[in-house]
């Protein structure tokens, strides 16, 4: 029973981080359109860079993963072990390339990429570290009966 209840924390708080995640790339594709919207020399019928449908496409995904992770579509727990080991690194990456550019966590309120990069960073080695544990629950869940 305990088990359980902690294998169904852990899902639903690495389902609230893929949509936090989600979140902030939708975000990010957002303020990278409207900066290439008000720059000069660019009309309402220039095509948007890749990077911003890479942000949003990203950010869909990671909405889908969320709401099937949540569900248990395609059985996800029981093979999220690598893409949570992958958010790890991808996390580790974005917060050790990030973290000595950055003037503070509150300047993320205020909108600066490289807080928010580093926060994006933290919150996907969180991910990655509660996606791990989720799978070790279900491993468990699995071997004991």
């Amino acid at each position: 029973m305990r088990d359980s209840v902690l294998t169904r924390g852990i899902s639903t708080i690495v389902s609230i981080l893929l949509a936090l995640e989600a979140c902030y790339f939708i975000w990010l594709g957002y303020a990278l359109e409207r900066l290439f919207r008000g720059a000069q020399n660019v009309s309402a019928s220039d095509l948007l860079p890749s990077a911003i449908w890479t942000n949003f496409a990203t950010g869909a995904v990671l909405i889908i993963l969320a709401g099937a992770y949540t569900t248990n579509f395609w059985k996800l727990k029981s093979w999220f072990e690598l893409p949570a080991l992958l958010a790890v690194l991808y996390g580790a990456w974005g917060t050790w390339s990030g973290y000595p550019l950055m003037s503070s966590f509150e300047s993320a309120f205020e909108g600066d990429a490289v807080s928010l990069g580093v926060i994006s960073g933290v919150g996907f080695m969180t991910l990655g570290v509660f996606g791990l544990l989720a799978g070790a629950g279900e491993r468990s869940k699995r071997s004991t009966g």
